[in-house]
């Protein structure tokens, strides 16, 4: 007998959540009538502390385990351990982790920013759609980083790249909800990404769902493309920096909507006045952001990433902010 798919929110090592999680698992074994009788869970924290032990618990329930241990902190990552019994006496065990977000409203210290210059709203059909808008901005690593995180989000749907590479397959973030009520962000470890001394992010901002013509929800919404990321930086010697959406300088590209498809060859693009690269010409950047309100509350949701390629990691988790 083993356990199989420890899922954690019904996703597999989930990285930034923002909700009290549960856990699932399932059990394969060569016996037949094989039905779990006993469960025991524990969860610990980065320190090794153990934050919940629970069982052993006589039921053959593997679904819906809900989470009832100490309060969980910001920004760290759990490690989940669940240990079974079956009817016949063997025994299995499983382990994973999940990773909380920003459980805080008051952690998010970036800012919404749009266009200073307004755009006027897509009209429908094909072909008419408005430029999408890129937020760039700069900042520097000084040390040795052993922890790296980026939670972002938009009005509309974004691409996002630091120093010109994407940080994973996801498309169509921050995904469709109701928008009146919450909106997904994202979280991604850019460790891999950064280098030392000057990076750069770029967030391309396109209508999707948000705003597109086509498919535009029945709800009032400003007309124009906002973005909010915040990028936070763990050293070696333990100081940390935050580096928020602020003012920064902004460019287009020819078309992007979620119906339209988005008229314009990434990689071609990556090479003009750039995404997220640092040291190259901002010739045709617009001028810079202004700060706007998100008009919206922070609120939990676990959705899984939409995938661009063949489906792996659809185990993502966007934790929310509207």
């Amino acid at each position: 007998m083993e356990i199989t798919e420890l899922k954690t929110l019904h996703m597999t090592d989930p990285l930034g959540i923002d909700v009290t999680p549960y856990f699932s698992w399932k059990l394969r074994s060569e016996q037949p009538d094989t039905v779990q009788t006993q469960y025991q869970l524990t969860v610990t924290d980065p320190d090794g502390r153990t934050v919940l032990d629970a069982g052993p618990i006589a039921t053959d329930k593997n679904t819906y385990i809900a989470y009832a241990g100490e309060p969980l902190r910001s920004r760290s990552r759990y490690t989940i351990e669940v240990s079974v019994q079956d009817n016949h006496g063997n025994t299995a065990k499983q382990s994973g982790w999940f990773e909380t977000a920003l459980l805080a409203a008051d952690e998010w210290t970036a800012q919404w920013i749009a266009p200073k210059k307004k755009a006027k709203p897509s009209k429908k059909g094909f072909g008419n759609g408005r430029p999408a808008t890129l937020f760039r901005q700069t900042f520097s690593v000084n040390g040795e980083v052993v922890s790296a995180r980026l939670y972002a989000t938009c009005h509309g749907a974004y691409e996002v790249y630091l120093n010109g590479k994407a940080p994973d397959a996801r498309v169509f973030a921050p995904e469709h909800t109701v928008y009146e009520k919450y909106l997904c962000y994202q979280t991604y470890d850019i460790l891999p990404l950064l280098r030392a001394g000057g990076n750069a992010i770029g967030m391309v901002v396109g209508d999707g769902w948000y705003h597109c013509p086509n498919a535009k929800p029945n709800m009032k919404t400003d007309a124009q493309h906002a973005a909010l990321y915040q990028i936070e930086l763990v050293y070696r010697d333990g100081c940390r920096d935050v580096i928020g959406s602020d003012e920064t300088a902004l460019a287009q590209v020819r078309a992007s909507g979620a119906v339209q498809g988005t008229q314009h060859a990434l990689a071609a693009f990556l090479l003009e006045p750039c995404v997220g690269v640092v040291g190259q010409q901002v010739g045709t950047f617009l001028p810079h952001a202004v700060i706007v309100g998100g008009g919206n509350t922070q609120v939990g949701a676990d959705l899984p990433m939409s995938d661009a390629g063949d489906g792996h990691g659809l185990n993502q988790l966007g934790a929310a902010v509207v």
